[in-house]
């Protein structure tokens, strides 16, 4: 789909954007249509892949049903790769749900600092792959008063 590397950088930065926007959208459909149908989502800080269209749509889901208010404010930083891209972002929201039916809703509103590598596939010019990072203690009730203020 992208001509040169030029154009599959810029199409991997506009992915990289659309899906931190998805997030004020609230729709997992708009997430899922910037993926490959056989997409894979890999968030590393709960330990869990999924893939296909489906899976990828009820992950967004779960994140959203916990955290409603979930956005991402901020994109610190955009790296090109040889793939696709890596992206630097700053989450936010408020856990009023519980996430998944194995953790309790907290009430509290947390900020972090998030990695996101994009493989995207240069026929469909759509992710094929993400790995995503990001510390996931700032909302476990032990760690009372955690909040990250990372100014970068």
């Amino acid at each position: 789909m992208a001509s040169t590397d030029a154009d599959f950088a810029a199409l991997s930065e506009r992915l990289a954007r659309a899906w931190a926007s998805s997030w004020s959208i609230k729709d997992a459909s708009t997430f899922t249509a910037l993926c490959t149908r056989t997409g894979t989502w890999t968030d590393h800080s709960f330990r869990v892949t999924r893939t296909g269209t489906t899976s990828l749509a009820n992950h967004y889901n779960l994140w959203l049903h916990a955290n409603p208010d979930f956005h991402v404010p901020s994109i610190l930083s955009i790296y090109p790769t040889p793939q696709g891209c890596v992206m630097k972002y700053i989450g936010k929201g408020t856990m009023t749900g519980d996430l998944a039916g194995r953790w309790p809703a907290t009430g509290k509103a947390f900020e972090f600092v998030g990695f996101c590598e994009f493989v995207v596939s240069r026929e469909e010019g759509l992710i094929e792959k993400l790995e995503e990072v990001y510390c996931r203690d700032y909302w476990d009730s032990r760690l009372e008063g955690y909040r990250s203020e990372t100014k970068i």
